[in-house]
């Protein structure tokens, strides 16, 4: 899926125009780093920075601003029509598009740069990524930020979600672990869009305000054209990260599955892996949400051993 345009159909031929909105997103990061900077100052009275450190307080205020009403420039990938462009307020996006930044930063995009992935066949064609971590690509991040307000994802499974190397969680400090109680006003709100915000969640007000924000940088940044893949192809533990309790009625676990499979494995593969799951012993049903999760009720089998059975499966 492409972070910019809602029909993959319409992407034969256009990888100039993916190169040139995804300078276009790019040349615009200050904007989206000075809105997140200033909330920061605003809720927690210190200066910002795109720390490992700071991370999971980043999440937290930006869970919170998702439908935060005040008037900003949304991204591009809003206003170009992409697959995200109703799911947040134009305040919200920006803050996502913060968090994205924050990320990358912790995976290195001031020494690596950025590219996107001009391979038709790939699972993540079109996709800007920090090189050279082509598996944690920018919508694969703004996904799982819609998937935490959809109650899809919860607080805890979100930290670990990119493999970001972050501290151990202490408590009382901006490094608390993200706990999935914190999200209750997520899911109160969830699919409302709520004109007020998600405020609750920090137990604040939303309040109208100016930013004086940054101009776009000029020239725009470069970014790179990749058909190039990985030395190593992502490993199985890599493609299935984990496994966490179902919320689906008659399942009992829940399989993430990374979107990078279908092209590590092949079509056919991934089309074929329900069916071999489901011949895993202890294994009584499976079935798929979607392409990124898939529910299996396995009622004799820890996590640990339905993890296992999930990777066998793959193999």
């Amino acid at each position: 899926m492409t972070l910019f345009l809602s029909n993959n159909d319409a992407l034969a031929g256009e990888v100039p125009r993916l190169v040139e909105l995804a300078q276009e997103w790019l040349s615009e990061e200050p904007l989206s780093r000075a809105i997140l900077a200033a909330e920061w100052a605003r809720v927690y009275g210190t200066p910002y920075e795109p720390t490992a450190e700071n991370y999971r307080a980043a999440v937290r205020l930006v869970a919170a601003s998702l439908h935060d009403p005040r008037a900003v420039l949304p991204p591009v990938w809003v206003r170009s029509g992409g697959p995200h462009a109703e799911h947040f307020s134009a305040y919200g996006s920006r803050m996502v598009d913060g968090l994205v930044f924050h990320a990358a930063d912790m995976l290195g995009a001031t020494e690596f740069g950025w590219a996107i992935d001009v391979d038709s066949k790939s699972g993540v064609y079109g996709s800007p990524y920090v090189r050279p971590h082509l598996t944690q690509t920018v919508p694969g991040l703004v996904d799982a930020v819609n998937w935490l307000q959809e109650g899809r994802v919860t607080f805890s499974r979100f930290e670990n979600y990119f493999s970001l190397d972050l501290p151990d969680a202490t408590e009382g400090d901006h490094q608390a672990p993200l706990r999935d109680d914190e999200a209750v006003a997520l899911a109160a709100v969830r699919g409302k869009k709520s004109a007020a915000g998600l405020r609750g969640l920090l137990g604040r007000r939303s309040r109208i305000e100016a930013i004086e924000l940054p101009a776009p940088i000029s020239p725009r940044p470069h970014v790179g054209l990749s058909t190039d893949k990985p030395t190593a192809p992502p490993t199985v533990e890599e493609l299935l990260p984990g496994v966490y309790a179902s919320d689906m009625p008659g399942y009992t676990h829940e399989i993430w599955v990374d979107e990078a499979a279908e092209h590590t494995w092949g079509e056919a593969k991934f089309v074929a892996y329900e069916a071999k799951l489901a011949q895993q012993p202890g294994i009584e049903a499976v079935l798929g949400e979607d392409r990124e999760i898939i529910h299996v009720n396995a009622p004799t089998l820890t996590d640990a051993q339905v993890l296992a059975a999930a990777r066998a499966a793959a193999g």
